[in-house]
């Protein structure tokens, strides 16, 4: 996870754009948003990093045919999610791979659920005291979400009311929160995968980047 990403600089950004294959660059220079565009490219310059990280050579992230981020030219799974300031990336050669990153704001968590979620989460839902709702929706929808991309199903309603996370998906699941963000991961390799934040000079320096005022 990478947060705060309105603090990184604008000529950062551009950086990290420049070094995007042209096809997203093309469509990061689309978004009308500017912090819909942030999202964009650090999300893709931190999975990038990642990978070069932990596969020890530079790559380039593809689009595949449904639209999820691949790897150019090798079998392997990727996941990324932004809200607010911060941005997500996950990637697994063992198996599919989904996150999902929400930023804690008041919402009308009775409606979501009565829409979003299946009947026995509603159940478990109305049964909490008013100051449990809200981290239980959270934990639950990013759980939900990251399930849905891993399965490659779309977020779509028919989706996620019928998921439940850890019934008969099979999916390794990791969630937490970290300042006001909750995340999941939800991995069919073999392993549970532990997040880890990245600070954006962090990110730089796994770059190969001097890290930036």
């Amino acid at each position: 996870m990478l947060l705060a990403i309105d603090e990184v600089p604008d000529r950062v950004i551009a950086r990290w754009l420049a070094a995007l294959p042209d096809s997203a660059q093309t469509r990061a220079h689309a978004f009308r948003s500017a912090r819909r565009y942030r999202q964009f490219v650090a999300a893709r310059h931190l999975l990038t990093t990642l990978l070069r990280e932990q596969l020890g050579s530079a790559v380039e992230i593809a689009a595949k045919p449904d639209g999820r981020p691949g790897i150019a030219g090798a079998e392997a799974y990727c996941s990324l999610a932004h809200s607010g300031s911060a941005v997500m990336a996950g990637f697994s050669l063992l198996g599919p791979v989904g996150v999902d990153i929400e930023q804690h704001r008041p919402r009308n968590f009775e409606r979501l659920v009565m829409t979003y979620f299946h009947p026995r989460e509603q159940k478990e839902f109305a049964a909490l005291d008013r100051d449990q709702r809200e981290p239980w929706f959270y934990r639950l929808w990013t759980r939900k979400e990251a399930c849905a991309k891993a399965l490659g199903q779309g977020l779509t309603l028919k989706a996620l009311a019928s998921l439940v996370p850890g019934e008969g998906n099979h999916f390794a699941l990791s969630s937490g929160v970290r300042q006001n963000y909750s995340f999941a991961v939800a991995h069919g390799g073999v392993a549970e995968v532990v997040p880890r934040v990245v600070s954006h000079e962090g990110a730089a320096r796994l770059a190969g980047e001097e890290p930036f005022t």
